[in-house]
């Protein structure tokens, strides 16, 4: 059987609080490991997920990284793009950028070099600190892309 996973669940299951739900959330996670069910995580529910985890609860980036990176390791969850989220992870563990700049970066760096081009490919922003990232290349004007 398959069940999808919402964000509150995964946050219980990551933080312990509050006890009761967190307790519900192992027994589920756990019955996932033994094969009793599949458990798929929409890539927006991570990124989602991470977003409570360092806004709500207040982890630190690091912190936070690292417990993405405990949930994308657990038996028995199915993970709609797991290649991006664990150089979201990376990125996120290792960049000053938010999660939803971390994850844009990732996905561009895994899955944007279809352009046939020896090039990273490209980020359109006005974030520079896209400029600093590995795998991407940032320009700020279409008069950039043909550059």
């Amino acid at each position: 059987m398959r069940a999808y996973l919402d964000t509150n669940v995964i946050v219980r299951f990551l933080t312990g609080e509050p006890s009761e739900p967190a307790e519900a959330a192992r027994g589920l996670f756990a019955s996932a490991a033994r094969g009793e069910v599949e458990l798929f995580v929409p890539t927006v529910i991570v990124i989602e997920t991470g977003f409570v985890l360092l806004r709500v609860f207040g982890v630190e980036r690091g912190e936070a990284a690292t417990l993405l990176a405990s949930l994308l390791e657990c038996p028995g969850l199915v993970f709609e793009q797991r290649d991006v989220l664990w150089r979201m992870v990376e990125v996120l563990r290792e960049h000053s950028v938010p999660l939803v700049d971390a994850y844009l970066a990732a996905f561009v760096a895994v899955r944007g070099g279809g352009s046939g081009s020896a090039e990273a490919p490209v980020v359109v922003s006005f974030d520079r600190h896209f400029d600093g990232l590995p795998g991407v290349r940032r320009v700020a004007s279409v008069r950039h892309l043909a550059s």
